[in-house]
């Protein structure tokens, strides 16, 4: 007998059946779609007539596709803007002007008074006296000056002289005798407001009256001028006589008084001779000789 050969049914028959599925599958589920494509057919084996066995041949597996990883963009860090702080503004130096030192000026020096004789050392001084009346009862805010009480009415007036402190005004030389106030080198009329002044060392008042006033300059050879004036300063006579003036109060200076009725005036000269002068004629006559 000969050789029987049995043919053993492989997997390749099973798994060609199943790709024909597949394909009539994908045929049936449209033609149009041409992006599913069917996965090509594998030749079914034919058995050889030599009896042996063909080696079912294993489907390739498909080929996975290869991802190509897509770069990870990193995000751009987009750079905060940053302020940069304005630096802070410093508070403007305060500009300190360097004063610009200027030579102290020297002070102006006292006029000189000009050389004058007689009644032309005596000049008009407005605003020289300070004058205020308290009614009867007020209070006086005075410390110092020349006060007048008036007996008829009680009102009290007083006068003292600009520019001058309290210890000055103690000095000797405030006298008061109507209408006059005199203090030193100053002295104003009570009823006219009217004020003068002189320079003391070289013109010294030695009496008032109500309308006369007598002053006294030193001259050459051991004598004095002597000038009688009006109220008005108008010179009314001028005569001169041995004198030695040291001062108003000098007990060797020349001293004056008038009379009561203003008509004369008596004047005493170094202590040791008296005078009597008559205001009309201005003539002086001796009335005593030590």
């Amino acid at each position: 007998m000969g050789r029987r050969t049995r043919i053993r049914p492989g997997r390749a028959p099973l798994a060609a059946v199943a790709l024909a599925l597949l394909a009539a599958l994908a045929a049936c589920g449209g033609g149009d779609d041409a992006t599913t494509s069917p996965p090509p057919s594998t030749p079914t084996p034919t058995a050889t007539a030599t009896g042996t066995p063909m080696a079912t041949p294993r489907s390739s597996p498909t080929p996975s596709a290869t991802v190509t990883p897509t770069p990870t963009r990193m995000p751009t860090s987009t750079p905060v803007a940053t302020s940069t702080p304005s630096p802070t503004s410093e508070p403007a130096a305060v500009s300190t002007a360097t004063p610009t030192l200027e030579p102290t000026p020297e002070p102006t020096p006292s006029p000189t008074p000009e050389p004058c004789e007689g009644v032309e050392c005596i000049r008009t001084a407005p605003g020289a006296f300070e004058h205020k009346t308290w009614e009867p009862g007020g209070e006086i805010d005075w410390s110092f000056g020349y006060f007048i009480l008036s007996t008829e009415t009680g009102r009290v007036e007083g006068y003292r002289a600009e520019g001058y402190s309290e210890d000055e005004w103690g000095l000797p030389g405030a006298i008061g005798v109507r209408p006059w106030v005199r203090w030193a080198g100053l002295l104003v009329n009570r009823e006219t407001g009217q004020a003068w002044e002189w320079a003391p060392d070289s013109l010294t008042l030695l009496a008032v009256s109500p309308e006369h006033l007598l002053f006294v300059q030193p001259a050459e050879g051991g004598y004095a001028n002597f000038f009688l004036v009006d109220r008005l300063m108008g010179l009314v006579a001028e005569f001169s006589l041995p004198a030695s003036v040291l001062g108003p109060w000098h007990s060797h200076s020349p001293h004056a008084r008038f009379a009561p009725d203003g008509q004369s005036l008596v004047l005493s000269l170094d202590a040791l001779s008296v005078y009597l002068v008559d205001v009309q004629s201005g003539q002086p006559r001796l009335l005593y000789e030590g």
